[in-house]
C-alpha cells in the first residue's frame, strides 16, 4: 500500500501497513440534545465540542497542535458540565499513555470506575493539572472515585491484582458531569481528516455493578 506522511500528506514509499486516523472514542455525556448529540470532525475524535462529556480516547494519529503523543495512545479528556471537549492538552486529565492500536489485531479494554479512592492503584495515577477541580467531595454519596482503564492486560475479577493498567486518575464523576436523574448517554464516536481508517467493536458491554459483572 502507499503510505503518505503524516504531516504533509505526500505519497513516500510502499508498505504493507497503512496508518490511519484519526482514531475512536468510547463517550459518556449529559448533552441536553441527547441521542442526537454530534460532535466535531477531523482531529476531535467526533467528541469534540461536546458539552458535559467525557471520553476515553484511543487516539492512532498524530496531532502536534494538540500535544499528541507521536505513537498510538489512549487519553481521558473531559472539561466538565459546562465547556465543550476537546481532545487537546486543555481536556486532558491523565497523561496520555502509548499502547499500540492501530495493528489489525483485536484488542480489548475494560474502563471501571471504583466509587471511592481505591488505593491498590495509587502507584499508578498519573494525573494532570486539568484534573484539580474534580478531585473534590459533591454533597454525600458522591465522595471521589478511582477511574482504571486496560488495554488487553484485563483484570479477571475486581480484586484481581495481577493486571496493570495503562490509566488510573482520582476523579469525581458527579464533578465532571451533570447529569439528569443519574443517567447518561453512552456510546462510541469516530471521524477522520484526509485520512481513512476502520473501526470494528466486535462486542461492547455496559454494566453498573463494579465488584460483580462484567468479568465473564
Amino acid at each position: 500500500n502507499l503510505v503518505k506522511d503524516r504531516q504533509f500528506s505526500t505519497q513516500h514509499h510502499q508498505s504493507c501497513m497503512v496508518h490511519g486516523g484519526d482514531g475512536f472514542a468510547f463517550v459518556l455525556h449529559g448533552n441536553e440534545r441527547r441521542s442526537k448529540t454530534l460532535g466535531q470532525a477531523g482531529m476531535d475524535i467526533g467528541y469534540g465540542g461536546i458539552e458535559n462529556s467525557i471520553a476515553f480516547e484511543f487516539d492512532t494519529w498524530w496531532n502536534p497542535v494538540n500535544g499528541d503523543l507521536f505513537e498510538d495512545h489512549v487519553s481521558i479528556q473531559s472539561r466538565g458540565p459546562l465547556l465543550p471537549n476537546e481532545s487537546g492538552e486543555a481536556a486532558r486529565l491523565v497523561m496520555a499513555k502509548n499502547v499500540t492500536l492501530a495493528d489489525g489485531n483485536e484488542h480489548i479494554t475494560k474502563i471501571m470506575y471504583f466509587p471511592y479512592v481505591n488505593y491498590d492503584y495509587v502507584d499508578y495515577f498519573s494525573a494532570v493539572e486539568n484534573l484539580r477541580e474534580f478531585i473534590l467531595d459533591n454533597e454525600e454519596n458522591r465522595r471521589v472515585g478511582t477511574l482504571v482503564v486496560w488495554v488487553d492486560d484485563i483484570p479477571k475479577t475486581s480484586n484481581d491484582l495481577s493486571s496493570k493498567p495503562i490509566l488510573a486518575i482520582p476523579i469525581n464523576l458527579s464533578a465532571v458531569l451533570d447529569l439528569r436523574e443519574g443517567t447518561a448517554w453512552v456510546g462510541f464516536t469516530a471521524s477522520t481528516g484526509r485520512q481513512f481508517q476502520k473501526h470494528d467493536i466486535v462486542s461492547w458491554k455496559f454494566c453498573e455493578d463494579f465488584k460483580g459483572c462484567g468479568f465473564d
